[in-house]
């Protein structure tokens, strides 16, 4: 399975197993914003206590060509942010990033739906994954980070909401870095 193939594989199963989930990462910045490569996968979830059984019978289905830490994932929901898969014949890495339940539910009903072969995958919204990257850089700037979020902002441009973007920037100390992005110049 290649990037495409494994995203849908792996999109498909969180459905089945009614795994709500967010895809981030460079192919949510590809969609936004300008196309970039990337080595990974992304997802952004919420594993609360009723779906921890649900997420280990969808790790029991997995090919058997994914590795993982178990002992993490056993941990789901007692303090685990982030655990990872690797899809072992062609290396490519799945990040799971977990959110606590309120932040996991904002960003959740902002997101966007899209079809991919006729698989429904929940993205996370352009608005939320600029004020992401704008928080990793803010933390240890990133170029790349950087210039994603000018690239969003510049083809996403009257699609945004900017009120929300303006007002969240400000209540995370990132007005600033917002500033830089919108007035980046475009060519």
């Amino acid at each position: 399975m290649g990037q495409r193939e494994l995203l849908l594989y792996l999109v498909m199963l969180l459905n089945r197993f009614h795994i709500p989930y967010l895809l981030t990462g460079g192919f949510a910045v590809s969609f936004y914003g300008k196309p970039r490569s990337t080595n990974d996968i992304d997802f952004i979830i919420e594993v609360v206590e009723k779906q921890r059984s649900n997420f280990e019978r969808l790790i029991d289905t997995l090919d058997p060509e994914f590795i993982y830490q178990k002992n993490s994932i056993l941990k789901l929901g007692n303090q685990v942010t982030e655990f990872n898969f690797m899809y072992l014949k062609t290396a490519i890495k799945v990040d799971f990033w977990v959110r606590s339940i309120n932040e996991f539910q904002e960003k959740y009903q902002r997101r966007h739906i899209m079809h991919i072969e006729n698989q429904i995958v929940d993205l996370v919204s352009a608005e939320d994954l600029i004020l992401t990257k704008l928080r990793w850089c803010n933390e240890i700037f990133s170029d790349r980070h950087f210039i994603d979020c000018v690239g969003m902002w510049q083809i996403q441009g009257r699609k945004l909401d900017k009120n929300f973007l303006e007002t969240e920037a400000i209540k995370l100390g990132l007005k600033q870095l917002l500033h830089e992005v919108t007035t980046f110049p475009t060519g």
